[in-house]
């Protein structure tokens, strides 16, 4: 779907807002949980990253490493056009410091799936941009990462997260996205074996054959427990917007097609400071651990000079065309 048929599809008031020098801001939300999480609450207030003028930040997973808590995610440079890996750490006031870019390639990277494996640090970030799943090992220290193993892809692979560690193998859940509609996804199981110090890609062709397209297949987090529960978060998307709300879904079940959803969370169950209601968008990412809740949001931003910078940044690119 181009923008033109986009735009066609499109809420009239959203797409006045739009003409009207409004632009749409990526930003991560946190909160230290005091008791109460989107499970159980109707609405909550959450902290979020202040809004910079180069960078968006979006997919939000939360690690402890050596004792310390840390906020992993994507930094989206708006002058690249590029994602890369960036981390935050929490404070003892529960406050984020400012996020660092600690994992870059030449091509766009998102969603950090950090997990362990046998006592070490691995991290499966999105490289859907290079067809490619990338495997990543810490190094001893956070910020400090190298490439164990990259596999071509046929598919566009997104938001791979990790549903199980054996001793010689690590299974995937992934979202590959439709070829021409990139608001539609399905379900992939793949898994990673390791042989000695080699790593091994293998998919399950019964399952991966077997899926259909829909809105709401794809992944919005890493796997989480709760009360003993074990959730997957998942994201719905629509003809016009990717990630208007998220699911959290049961996933005690052996059939992963059919998740028992346990809330559905929108807009209407998060407050952000200084954004109205009103101005936001979608829910799309979400992340839980022991001390802090964080979800990644996006909202409407009065912001004519941005606006007129685009515009005469397109104008000067079309003549450069020429």
């Amino acid at each position: 779907m181009n923008q033109l048929q986009r735009a066609l599809k499109m809420n009239p008031l959203r797409l006045l807002k739009k003409i009207a020098c409004f632009e749409e801001i990526y930003t991560i939300a946190y909160r230290r949980r005091n008791g109460q999480t989107l499970l159980d609450s109707e609405l909550l207030r959450f902290d979020r990253i202040p809004y910079d003028d180069t960078f968006w930040y979006a997919d939000p997973i939360l690690v402890t490493y050596r004792g310390q808590e840390y906020l992993l995610m994507e930094s989206f440079d708006m002058r690249t056009q590029l994602g890369s890996i960036a981390c935050s750490r929490f404070d003892e006031a529960g406050k984020l410091s400012q996020p660092k870019v600690i994992l870059q390639e030449p091509y766009h990277m998102s969603f950090p799936m950090v997990f362990y494996w046998k006592e070490e640090l691995y991290m499966i970030p999105e490289t859907c941009g290079n067809h490619s799943l990338n495997l990543y090992r810490c190094q001893g220290d956070i910020e400090k990462w190298t490439l164990a193993a990259s596999f071509p892809v046929a598919e566009e692979l997104v938001d791979t997260v990790v549903t199980a560690c054996r001793d010689d193998r690590v299974e995937l859940l992934c979202s590959a996205v439709h070829e021409t509609h990139k608001r539609k996804f399905k379900w992939q199981k793949l898994q990673i074996i390791r042989e000695g110090e080699a790593f091994r890609l293998e998919e399950d062709k019964a399952f991966n054959t077997g899926e259909g397209y829909d809105f709401d297949h794809r992944m919005a987090g890493s796997l989480i427990t709760e009360h003993g529960t074990p959730i997957l978060p998942t994201q719905e998307s629509t003809d016009v917007d990717y990630g208007v709300n998220l699911y959290l879904n049961d996933f005690s079940g052996k059939d992963v097609t059919r998740l028992p959803v346990l809330k559905k969370v929108t807009v209407d169950n998060i407050l952000l400071p200084d954004v109205q209601q009103k101005e936001q968008i979608g829910v799309h990412s979400y992340a839980l651990s022991e001390n802090y809740e964080v979800v990644d949001m996006r909202y409407f931003r009065f912001s004519p000079r941005n606006r007129m910078r685009k515009i005469l940044n397109k104008g000067r690119n079309l003549l450069c065309m020429r």
